[in-house]
């Protein structure tokens, strides 16, 4: 019987890294294996499972070979990493915790830890700004990723998950709509996703406990969190749409 794989935090940078890597890893199959990735990149066992458990950040030149060799998106894993060492970089530069704020005479409440966890990677309020069209589906894909993290690290913890029927009731949304949601496989306009998201996160936060949740947060922390992602998705897409449209080619008036 195989090792079970230790959990990932995903507000941690390595690990946040690593759930996606492992999920990329499950796609590929067969291909996915320790012995067919080791002996076709030609990394040791050691340095495959420091990778995806969240130990070691994979150098550029062996990512690009993992990635190609499992069926990924390169030029989207490179940019990954970079946020993911951006991220790390961050977390080694002495920065105030929540707790020292609140030693300083700060309060400390939802907004303190909340402001904390978004200080790290890039400026959200400003990316909408970007005039590169894949810059802004880069940065908008990985703000989708991040709302799916917190989403699925919200619904783990809970006791027992309300099923989407149950949910149904709460929202406005079908049981295969609101399976789809929590999935990342919802379509619609950025405005009618956010919606969406909004409502399900919502129906969510009604169904907890009155209790933190397991690393210690409150859970209208995790919700804000959510919330704040799929803002940032909803903007960045917006964005993404409205630079493509402008750089489409117009013919000349006649």
């Amino acid at each position: 019987m195989g090792r079970r794989p230790s959990p990932l935090d995903p507000d941690d940078p390595l690990h946040a890294f690593a759930i996606e890597l492992r999920a990329l890893r499950d796609v590929a199959g067969s291909d996915g294996t320790f012995k067919a990735t080791c002996a076709r990149v030609g990394i040791s066992r050691s340095t495959y499972f420091a990778w995806l458990g969240g130990k070691q950040l994979p150098g550029r030149d062996l990512l690009e070979l993992v990635v190609e060799s499992w069926g990924g998106d390169i030029a989207y894993w490179l940019e990954r990493r970079r946020q993911a060492e951006q991220a790390l970089e961050y977390l080694k530069v002495p920065s105030a915790s929540p707790q020292e704020e609140v030693d300083a005479g700060g309060p400390y409440n939802d907004e303190t830890v909340l402001s904390h966890r978004l200080k790290g990677g890039p400026d959200y309020t400003k990316l909408s700004e970007l005039e590169d069209v894949g810059e802004l589906s880069t940065q908008q894909r990985h703000a989708d990723q991040e709302f799916l993290a917190q989403i699925q690290y919200l619904v783990s913890d809970m006791p027992s998950v309300p099923p989407p029927f149950l949910l149904r009731r709460h929202t406005d949304y079908s049981p295969e709509q609101v399976s789809d949601i929590l999935a990342g496989t919802y379509y619609g306009s950025p405005e009618g996703k956010l919606h969406a998201r909004e409502q399900v996160v919502k129906a969510l936060e009604g169904f907890y406990p009155d209790r933190e949740i397991g690393d210690a947060w409150p859970i209208g922390l995790r919700v804000q969190l959510c919330l704040k992602w799929a803002e940032v998705a909803k903007n960045l897409e917006k964005a993404w749409i409205q630079r493509s449209i402008s750089q489409i080619p117009r013919r000349p008036a006649e």
